[in-house]
């Protein structure tokens, strides 16, 4: 029996699943708030429309996972792999993808305002008409990304440090005279 663990309250059980492994797992419209996945193989699962608020993804493998239309606060990605991954029409402020694999993975209309992905690797990411707010980008790998129409105003100069958009699509993005 796997047990997913509220990462504030570890004696608090959120789901409990028979079987060891979740790949592939449809958690699709599920309250997972505060759920603590951690370490956990999750290739290809699906959480669509999902109550994502704070909960734990650290160091998991969630390539070719689908978040779309979840909503995300606080959450946690650090260290993830995320290949492939797709966050279509995501609301995920203040959310932590710190040096997580992002490569290939799809944001398009994602809300990401004040989010930190410092150290992330995105490259050819899609990142079309994405909102960054406020958020860290410090030496994220932009290379090859399309980041076409992306609200990156609010974004300070030293939110961008080290910052690789090395053949970046920036059309339509305050970026865009700057590169």
């Amino acid at each position: 029996m796997l047990f997913i663990r509220n990462c504030f309250d570890p004696d608090k059980i959120v789901l409990a699943f028979d079987g060891e492994s979740l790949r592939g797992v449809d958690f699709s419209g599920y309250n997972l708030k505060e759920a603590d996945l951690t370490d956990h193989d999750l290739i290809g699962t699906k959480f669509i429309g999902s109550n994502l608020e704070e909960a734990n993804f650290s160091r998991s493998v969630l390539d070719r996972a689908i978040f779309d239309k979840s909503i995300m606060s606080e959450t946690q990605f650090s260290e993830s792999k995320l290949r492939k991954a797709s966050f279509r029409s995501i609301v995920a402020p203040v959310t932590n993808f710190g040096k997580a694999d992002m490569r290939d993975v799809d944001f398009t209309d994602a809300d990401i305002d004040s989010s930190n992905l410092a150290d992330a690797n995105a490259e050819n990411g899609i990142f079309v008409r994405t909102k960054f707010g406020k958020a860290i980008l410090w030496r994220t790998n932009f290379k090859n990304a399309d980041l076409t129409n992306a609200d990156t105003r609010s974004i300070e100069s030293d939110g961008l440090v080290g910052t690789n958009f090395e053949k970046a699509v920036l059309t339509g993005t305050s970026l865009e005279k700057k590169s």
